[in-house]
């Protein structure tokens, strides 16, 4: 009875096992063709790089001598870059034209991408690029960069749309800066000296660019129409470029672009900046507003959006520096507050508006004014924040419960001159950046770092600061305006949501048209589409719009995608690796059938034939004597039973 028992169980665990065998060979078949199907693209892809080169230049940078660990989790919250730059050279001053107004998108985190970026069609081509106000040049991967990334979007001039077409600025022209030539140089021209690009570009004007956090890259002066949005296009001249530091960007942005005073647009050789040659070409007053948040933004050319403002909140305006190229403004009272107390920090004279860095720099000496005030205040409370392996360090992230966050101290500083005083403040949770890195831990970065000062610099007010304040950079008055943001700051741009008038504060804002996210910019384009975590694609339509204002999120796969569950390879090679994966399935499943079929008649038919000869066996047993140990254990057994 026990030997047919153990049969019978051991054909159930049998069968259990065959069943959950066949469960996972149908799972593994079924993937099969997706797999399929991202191989085939994946070579394709291949094959179409090989032609095309490359196509993505990271331009993240991390300060060679301050690396940024995180705790928790195990990654780095990689996001600080320090994108400004200088030089003695001034530009004169364009004239503004007739007052027009046009909003761009802005996409990235503070966290997930670590700075913020727009996309913009350069002769044709959908590039990304960092909006940097901390510089003043635009620079894009070439497509024969030698050191760039290796990505899709690239820069090639052969692809060119523009009606013009692309157009190299001479080395040995006028418009390349004679005695401009030093070893950073490809090479010089041998009759004005002036600095020439390297390899097949030699004949091109070169240009170099160096970044305060020790980033940078080198290439050749190009001119090409520039489309910011929809009816927002002109020419332009932006470096090419050759070669980069690996450390030039992220992954996930091309280039950039920036936004400064045209004194930083010479490197070597002075250009006209692309911002001045689009406002020059538009003719919206000289001015622009940014509002960031954890995902994207909005920026205004000619104007600052009311939306983008708080209820109740007051524009309040600083003075920058005349003879700073930066967006620089003066600090007052070399002071820091913080919890409600006066640090006085020695040399905290003057601070840059930059959104091209995105933590909050602050000194070196003000950096520990700060960790200092937290160890004599708040070490009973977070018992982790004291000590050699304190917490509170650049980018370092910790686990942290809304309660405990209340604890921490508000920090602020004043800004301005004596007549117009004006105080930046971040709440804790402005400064200890939000990183949910799952569904049960609430992570916490903080978001200062230090530096010495550089050039009379002591703070940079990065993207840490802009997420709690909206900026307006009012280049025509000379001043800087801060607004405590709307919460998303990412207002409709209908016609009635469009704010009237055009005062000092605010403008009247030109829908550029699309989505209030630009995804109708890239109709047709599955590529660019998908390259938003915004915009959904449709595969039969070619379709591209905002997943958040279009009925797209109640429809469940084909024909929509969303961001990385796109395929934007042929529709035929995917079917192909779909109907490939649901044959081998089909095949696998009959097979195991099959199989498992003729293993219980195969294992009923050797049950059946034992049960015959146990039934004969017992019965001999029984029929002879049994000894008094027999008997013993037999009705031992019995009762047992």
């Amino acid at each position: 009875q026990s030997r047919c028992m153990y049969s019978y169980s051991f054909n159930v665990e049998r069968g259990v096992f065959f069943v959950a065998l066949a469960l996972i060979v149908v799972q593994i078949s079924a993937s099969a063709g997706v797999v399929a199907g991202v191989a085939l693209k994946a070579s394709s892809a291949q094959a179409q790089h090989r032609q095309q080169g490359p196509a993505e230049i990271p331009m993240y940078a991390v300060p060679h001598d301050h690396k940024v660990p995180i705790r928790f989790p195990n990654q780095t919250l990689s996001s600080i870059s320090w994108r400004f730059v200088g030089t003695e050279r001034i530009r004169k001053p364009f004239v503004r034209a007739e007052p027009v107004t046009g909003t761009v998108p802005l996409y990235g985190g503070i966290t997930d991408v670590g700075e913020y970026y727009i996309q913009v069609k350069v002769g044709g081509q959908m590039v990304r690029v960092q909006i940097d106000t901390g510089s003043s040049s635009m620079a894009l991967p070439m497509i024969s960069c030698s050191s760039c990334r290796h990505g899709d979007k690239r820069y090639d001039p052969d692809k060119s749309t523009s009606e013009s077409g692309p157009r190299n600025i001479g080395c040995g022209s006028a418009e390349c800066d004679m005695g401009s030539c030093s070893t950073r140089c490809g090479s010089c021209d041998s009759n004005n000296q002036a600095c020439c690009a390297s390899g097949d570009m030699s004949s091109v004007c070169g240009f170099f660019l160096a970044y305060g956090d020790g980033s940078g890259c080198a290439g050749a002066l190009v001119e090409d129409e520039i489309e910011w949005a929809p009816g927002m296009v002109a020419r332009g001249t932006f470096g090419a470029m050759l070669s980069a530091s690996s450390d030039f960007e992220r992954s996930k942005v091309d280039g950039i672009l920036g936004l400064a005073y045209p004194a930083l647009a010479c490197n070597p050789t002075c250009v006209t900046p692309v911002y001045d040659s689009l406002r020059e070409k538009i003719g919206f007053p000289d001015k622009f507003s940014m509002c960031t948040t954890n995902s994207g933004g909005r920026m205004v050319l000619g104007a600052m959006d009311a939306s983008m403002a708080a209820d109740g909140a007051e524009m309040k305006y600083v003075p920058t520096l005349r003879e700073s190229p930066f967006y620089a403004i003066k600090m007052l009272d070399e002071s820091l507050y913080v919890g409600g107390d006066k640090v006085p920090v020695t040399g905290l004279k003057a601070a840059i508006v930059d959104s091209g860095t995105t933590l909050m720099i602050l000194s070196r000496a003000a950096f520990n004014k700060v960790k200092t005030w937290l160890r004599e205040n708040k070490c009973d409370t977070f018992p982790g924040l004291c000590g050699e392996d304190s917490w509170f360090k650049p980018g370092d992230c910790v686990d942290i419960s809304s309660e405990e966050l209340e604890q921490l101290p508000t920090i602020g500083l004043y800004v301005g001159d004596e007549n117009n005083r004006v105080l930046l403040e971040l709440k804790p949770e402005h400064w200890m950046l939000k990183y949910k890195a799952s569904a049960r831990n609430n992570y916490r970065c903080v978001g200062f770092h230090w530096m010495d000062s550089v050039g009379g610099i002591d703070v940079i007010l990065g993207n840490t600061l802009q997420m709690r304040y909206a900026v307006l950079y009012d280049r025509e008055n000379w001043r800087v305006g801060f607004v405590e943001a709307a919460p998303m700051c990412k207002a409709s741009l209908e016609p009635n949501n469009i704010p009237e008038g055009s005062g000092e504060e605010t403008g009247d804002v030109v829908s550029t048209g699309g989505d209030t996210h630009g995804c109708e910019t890239h109709r047709s384009s599955c590529i660019d589409c998908s390259a938003v975590p915004d915009c959904a694609y449709n595969y039969l339509s070619k379709e591209c719009v905002n997943k958040h204002t279009h009925p797209v999120d109640s429809i469940l796969g084909y024909p929509w995608c969303v961001h990385k569950r796109c395929l934007c390879e042929d529709r035929k090679v995917l079917r192909a690796g779909v109907v490939i994966g649901a044959g081998v399935a089909a095949i696998a499943v009959v097979g195991l059938v099959v199989v498992s079929i003729v293993m219980v008649v195969r294992r009923r038919r050797a049950r059946s034939e034992w049960y015959t000869a146990a039934s004969g066996a017992s019965a001999l047993i029984s029929s002879s004597p049994r000894s008094a140990m027999d008997n013993y254990y037999a009705s031992s057994s019995e009762e047992s039973s």
